[in-house]
């Protein structure tokens, strides 16, 4: 059909299309856009690759369908990444108001070495300033930086009761309970040299077995929204990427 390498003139104002295996003549130009089609009626017609290959050509219906799904992936790509920004911003906000402020008001700063002076086991009715069911909890006194100081396994430990250095966990069974602190004093008088917390206030005479809200925890809270935030950043530029290039695409 496309044999000839010339264009078929049609006049003087006769305009050709160039196609894969030659150049179309006019009147299908006008057929392939439906132009010359009757009243409401359209016609598509398929193009013929190069001679030779027996390949056919997208009709326009489907490459408008191609260029559609393609807006809608961009689109739903696009609504991802903001979505991760702002879960990312949520993230930050709560990780600010909450964690920051304990971490800064932890004055357990300096890491030292603590020696053993004696442990205890002692009933306690109280916790967290209210009356309880007696639980027993643990005593330790410690030497470190040169002073004599009272061990406290965290932060939160020491604001739940001061005359505990070691509450077990289950309170509501006593045998249990007592179990916990047995094997954790047996630890202490294993092992009577070990790394503790303690701040540089002269006045200060508590130490800690270990820091709840320290450096290494508020950087492993904000890993994963730091890492939604990148991710979010990465998906909306990849999809303004996108977009450039199949602009600068068509202009060529």
């Amino acid at each position: 059909m496309f044999g000839h390498a010339g264009s078929t003139q049609m006049g003087p104002k006769a305009v050709s299309l160039e196609t894969a295996g030659g150049k179309l003549p006019v009147e299908l130009q006008e057929a392939a856009f439906g132009v010359g089609a009757g009243a409401g009626q359209t016609e598509t017609i398929c193009l013929r690759g190069p001679r030779g290959t027996g390949q056919a050509l997208a009709p326009v219906d489907m490459v408008k369908k191609l260029v559609m799904a393609q807006k809608r992936g961009e689109t739903r790509a696009l609504c991802l990444g903001v979505a991760m920004v702002v879960c990312a911003v949520i993230t930050y906000y709560i990780l600010c108001t909450t964690m920051l402020p304990l971490y800064q008001r932890s004055v357990w700063t300096q890491e030292s070495t603590c020696h053993l002076i004696e442990t205890d086991i002692r009933h306690q009715e109280e916790l967290e300033g209210r009356k309880v069911s007696p639980y027993p909890c643990l005593w330790v006194n410690v030497s470190a930086v040169g002073k004599w100081a009272v061990l406290y396994h965290t932060e939160d430990t020491r604001s739940l009761n001061q005359q505990c250095s070691y509450i077990p966990d289950s309170l509501d069974n006593y045998q249990m309970a007592r179990a916990d602190v047995e094997k954790v004093r047996a630890n202490f008088h294993k092992h009577q040299v070990f790394y503790c917390f303690s701040t540089t206030q002269e006045n200060e005479t508590s130490v800690l077995y270990q820091r709840l809200y320290g450096p290494q925890t508020l950087l492993f809270s904000l890993f994963w929204p730091t890492f939604l935030l990148t991710g979010g950043l990465l998906v909306i530029a990849m999809v303004k990427l996108n977009r450039s290039l199949s602009i600068l695409a068509a202009q060529r």
